[in-house]
C-alpha cells in the first residue's frame, strides 16, 4: 500500500459522480484526505473540458484547479498530504490514451508547489472505470451521455 492509494477507487467514482455528472467528456480533480482506511472526498472540480492546445496552457490549468481545491504547501509530513485523483471522463474504451498523458502530465507539471500526493489516473466511459496502474475496473459507476443515442456512446 502505497500513501496515494485509493482504497475504493469505485466508490469514490459514486461520489464525485453526485457532484459532477459524468455526463460529457472532461476531465475532473479530486481532493481526497485521511489515511488508507478512512479515506473521504473533500473536494472535486473540472479541470478541462477540452485539454490545453500546449504544455505551458496545461501546467496552468492544472496549477489553477489545484489552487481552486485548496492545494498548496501545508507543512505536513509526506505521509499526512492530501491525494489528487485525476479522473477523465470520455467515450470508448477505458485503456490509456492521450487524455489520459495529458491529465498525468498536467499534474506532473502543474503540483510542484503543491504538498499533493498524485493518485492513479482513472478512467470513466460509458462502459464503466478502470485505474491504471493496479488495473482494478467495474461496471459501475459509468459514464451516461446526455443529448447523444446510446449508439454514440
Amino acid at each position: 500500500m502505497f500513501p496515494s492509494e485509493i482504497r475504493r477507487p469505485d466508490r469514490l467514482l459514486h461520489q464525485v459522480r453526485e457532484r459532477i455528472p459524468f455526463d460529457r467528456p472532461r476531465t475532473l480533480l479530486a481532493r481526497v484526505e485521511g489515511s488508507y482506511d478512512q479515506q473521504r472526498l473533500v473536494d472535486c472540480a473540472v479541470l478541462w473540458d477540452e485539454p490545453a492546445q500546449d504544455e505551458l496552457e496545461r501546467t496552468d490549468r492544472t496549477e489553477q484547479a489545484m489552487q481552486r481545491l485548496g492545494f498548496g504547501l501545508t507543512g505536513r509530513r509526506y505521509p499526512d498530504w492530501p491525494i489528487v485523483v485525476p479522473i477523465v471522463v470520455r467515450p470508448g474504451s477505458a485503456w490509456w490514451s492521450w487524455d489520459e498523458r495529458e491529465v498525468w502530465l498536467g499534474l506532473r507539471y502543474g503540483s510542484n508547489l503543491c504538498d499533493a500526493l498524485q493518485a492513479d489516473v482513472l478512467t470513466v466511459t460509458a462502459r464503466g472505470w478502470m485505474s491504471h496502474m493496479d488495473e482494478l475496473h467495474g461496471a459501475e459507476p459509468k459514464a451516461v451521455w446526455a443529448g447523444l443515442p446510446k449508439a454514440a456512446w
